[in-house]
């Protein structure tokens, strides 16, 4: 059989085709346009819904349906007409550009001669576009309207052109009522939203300083004595907001302002003098500055006030077990010649840790001293301090170790000064200990030789409150059994959590790299901070839709899950499974673990060893002249050392007599510590058996010849040498005496099955089917107690500023603003998440401007209830407050009248 265009199958009909020059009309098949026109002949069918459908399923059950085939018919045609519309919407633009091209030519001219406001012709007209499009006056009313309007620069027909006009120099002052007799003038310069320079007056008092002044005239200072420059603070927060979104630099800023008005003649922006005073300390002042507005800086002495730096999903709930990611970036750099520490960072530790404190703990870490642990993974450079030396002089800060929950929101931050070493992952496990009462779950790249490292250091303190777990993407660097032990989808408690969250924090800060590796300490430290409390904010905004996307994903996986076991359990050769069978199979635990092994005695050892000795001065004496020297060589070291190694033993336990051979004591011990030896032979060759499946598993997935798929055939020759080699040692104690056991081979160990009765590959399947559905169901009581904290968050946030606003009377519409946003953040929340967990959100400013009619429609179990109303959507909230306004304001001219 064939396909042709479509996903039509040929079964036994021919079509004829013709080509596409000759087409003069569209074929209809199935009611739908479809590809080139198809002619039947006496000896072919017509093709029709019936026919198609009855013939070709009849031939080959395997072909699909008619739904499907007009799924894909539909799928072409949609594709045909989104490239016709394409085409024409390219086309319209064309021919839409010459137009636009010739009007903006007349727009160089005034389109009218006569004055806006007095209506009077005049030669010299006047265009002000800051007041909108096709705005001209006369002298008189430009100076009339313009008494009390900054920043606006008109331009003036000058018979042939429009020129810039010059303004004259305007009085700026505060409109308060306030008098003083101090009073002063002083000339400034002040760089406007648009970023041009003007030149104003502005009337100061000894009642303030300069800097308060110039605040309520919307401008920034740019020094904190005697400015002589101020800059308009729309465009500082517009820099703010393209600096954090978009990574942009105060230099790429200042050109951008510049190529802006490039199209302007005889307007320039203040480039050269703004660029050289944004440099300096008056970003970080102003970012600071709106950082305490948004935050309630000094008014909440309570550390359970949101100050930008807390997960609302963790700390809504504070006896809830937290997962942790840890990871380090080196590209976050900072280069020796950018300067040196003048001051403490304006945001102190809110995100990063005392740097004197990070490097005296790590000075003083000696990860060797209790020796290393066993390389029983790959050799990571990550974790070793050899490897991981600084690799440029030139680099002050080498990169940053940061911390963030599984809701990706920052946690801990420091600098790194040399490689990842295991130092600085201690340490930052140290201090989330310090936060947390309870035990917690870390992931980590190294996670299995951070473990091992702890565990040669004997710190249980850490290691029995804390399950590590390798990220899911980063597990595929580590061996076989190492992921096995490490993976979280193998693990009870990580639900579906990837662990890779710091990686997609990463990827944000990266963008920063060009910025803040030429920055002094305390700025770069301060950037950093605004960086991760915008990322952290982002991450609140949409924490609703988050979770319930995670919920939904949680939920299809579950049930993928039991339909694969279903599905499994009703295919299995030897008859169907039952529920009770399947997670038989699946708990089952591994054979020969080594928890129940017993450990060895120095008296097994000890006859062990014997055993090898008397095993190798036999091979030697049996040796023909045929072997190399280098061979013969090689086996007497090896007699060497072990007779130095036995000569040690009988020291220090008091044997005065080498035992035999045939001794009596040398047959006791030596027959249990084979049991021993054997059985731990027969997990090793479990465990490599398990690695090989995997493998050859592993290696279908991709075609032959590319090079992960030689690197896969190197990995399964490795293990199958490791493997002949593990049965060389079963077999080579089958003479012992005392010791009736069979030898095995490669194949028997090769075929055969790690569960009896149930093949190989089936048990893996249904091993893993099973952890995947354990992991749907934590991950789906995690979500659900996750949204409770979030909301138990924002309304406590929401409590503590009603109680906060009854004592401050001053700053009373300053902390209300803060209580309507904590509020509409909490219904928004709860709109999010569509009422999956039932909460009863207390909103008292929402409930006295809206009213009981209006927050019911708001709220979503309400939704549910009532479908025949259609409820209000949280968009549409702004609206009705600015309703409420107007209302209000309406009510209050009627009682004064």
């Amino acid at each position: 059989m064939g396909k042709i265009k479509g996903g039509i199958t040929k079964a036994k009909f021919r079509y004829w085709v013709k080509e596409p020059k000759k087409r003069k009309r569209p074929v209809y098949l199935f009611g739908k346009t479809f590809g080139p026109a198809l002619k039947p002949n006496a000896n072919s069918h017509i093709v029709t819904r019936g026919s198609v459908e009855g013939d070709l399923t009849a031939t080959n059950p395997e072909i699909p349906s008619t739904s499907n085939v007009n799924s894909s018919c539909g799928e072409l045609e949609e594709n045909l007409n989104y490239k016709i519309r394409r085409e024409k919407l390219s086309s319209d633009w064309r021919l839409v550009e010459e137009k636009l091209f010739k009007l903006s030519i007349t727009l160089y001219s005034p389109e009218r001669r006569t004055c806006c406001v007095c209506f009077e012709e005049v030669a010299n007209i006047i265009r002000c576009g800051d007041c909108g499009p096709n705005v001209y006056y006369c002298r008189q009313c430009w100076d009339n309207c313009h008494s009390f309007v900054w920043y606006h620069l008109p331009d003036i027909w000058m018979g042939n052109m429009f020129c810039k006009m010059v303004t004259p120099v305007r009085l700026l002052k505060r409109f308060d009522g306030h008098e003083c007799q101090s009073s002063y003038t002083r000339h400034l310069t002040v760089v406007d939203y648009k970023g041009f320079e003007n030149v104003v007056s502005v009337q100061f008092c000894y009642c303030e300083s300069e800097p308060e002044t110039l605040l309520r005239l919307n401008l920034w200072t740019c020094s904190p004595k005697k400015p002589k420059l101020a800059v308009s603070i729309d465009l500082l927060e517009y820099f703010r907001a393209l600096c954090l979104e978009k990574h942009l630099s105060t230099e790429g800023f200042c050109h951008a302002l510049e190529n802006r008005f490039l199209r302007v003649p005889g307007y320039t922006a203040g480039v050269k003098s703004l660029s050289r005073v944004l440099l300096q300390e008056v970003v970080e002042a102003y970012r600071h500055h709106v950082y305490k507005l948004q935050h309630l800086h000094g008014l909440v002495s309570s550390d359970d006030i949101d100050t930008g730096t807390l997960c609302p999903a963790c700390e809504g709930n504070p006896e809830g077990m937290r997962t942790y990611c840890l990871d380090a970036n080196f590209g976050l750099v900072r280069r020796i010649l950018s300067g040196s520490k003048s001051c403490d960072p304006h945001h102190k530790q809110s995100f990063f840790l005392n740097q004197n404190e990070v490097d005296s703990f790590v000075d003083t870490y000696d990860e060797n001293k209790y020796g290393s642990a066993s390389k029983n993974c790959n050799d990571f450079q990550a974790g070793s301090i050899i490897r991981s030396k600084s690799k440029s002089s030139k680099l002050a800060i080498k990169g940053v170790f940061g911390v963030c929950c599984k809701h990706e929101f920052p946690t801990m931050f420091f600098d790194l000064k040399h490689g990842e070493r295991l130092a600085y992952a201690v340490l930052a496990i140290e201090k989330l200990l310090e936060r947390n009462e309870n035990k917690i779950r870390v992931f980590y790249d190294i996670a299995c030789k951070l473990k091992g490292h702890l565990q040669v250091r004997k710190n249980f303190a850490i290691l029995n409150k804390i399950t590590f777990a390798v990220p899911v993407f980063h597990s595929y660097g580590h061996i076989f059994s190492c992921q096995k032990q490490f993976n979280p989808r193998f693990l009870d408690g990580f639900g579906l959590t990837d662990g890779e969250t710091v990686e997609r924090l990463w990827a944000y800060l990266r963008g920063f790299n060009k910025i803040s590796k030429e920055m002094k300490p305390e700025h770069r430290t301060d950037l950093l901070t605004d960086d991760l409390i915008h990322y952290g904010r982002k991450i609140k905004k949409n924490l609703g839709c988050a979770l319930m996307n995670k919920l939904k994903r949680a939920s299809c996986k579950m049930e993928l899950a039991k339909s694969e076991l279903e599905a499994m359990a009703a295919s299995y050769p030897g008859g169907t499974l039952t529920q009770h069978q399947l997670k038989a199979i699946a708990l089952q635990p591994e054979p020969y673990s080594s928890a129940e092994m017993a450990s060895f005695s120095w008296v097994e050892e000890y006859s062990l060893k014997l055993q090898e000795y008397y095993w190798l001065k036999e091979e030697v004496e049996d040796l023909t002249k045929e072997i190399t020297s280098e061979i013969l060589s090689g086996k007497v070291d090896q007699i060497a050392k072990l007779d130095s190694h036995l000569s040690k033993v009988e020291v220090e336990n008091g044997i005065l007599i080498r035992w035999d051979v045939k001794d009596d004591m040398m047959l006791k011990y030596l027959s249990s510590a084979v049991k021993k030896k054997r059985a731990e032979i027969l997990e090793n060759i479990y465990k490599l058996n398990i690695e090989r499946k995997f493998l050859s598993t592993l290696i279908q997935k991709y075609p032959a010849g590319q090079t992960i798929v030689q690197r896969l055939v190197r990995s399964i020759r490795k293990v199958n040498n490791n493997i002949r080699h593990q049965i060389t040692m079963y077999n080579k104690y089958q003479n012992v005496p005392q010791n009736e056991m069979k030898s095995i081979t490669f194949e028997m160990v090769v075929g055969s099955g790690p569960v009896k009765n149930v093949p190989g590959f089936i048990e893996k399947k249904i091993k893993e089917q099973h952890c995947i559905r354990e992991r749907c169901k934590e991950e789906m009581c995690h979500l659900k107690e996750d949204m409770t904290s979030v909301m138990n968050f924002y309304q406590k946030q929401i409590n503590i500023l009603s109680n906060l606003v009854e004592g401050c009377e001053v700053v009373e519409p300053y902390v209300v603003t803060h209580q309507l946003q904590a509020e509409i953040e909490l219904l928004s929340f709860i709109n999010d998440i569509k009422g999956t967990v039932p909460f009863q959100a207390n909103t008292p400013l929402l409930n006295e401007k809206l009213g009981t009619s209006n927050m019911a429609k708001l709220d979503p179990m309400e939704k549910e209830d009532d479908e025949s109303e259609s409820p209000i959507n949280l968009s549409e909230l702004q609206h009705i407050l600015t309703e409420f306004g107007s209302e209000s304001e309406g009510s209050d001219n009627e009682d004064e009248a």
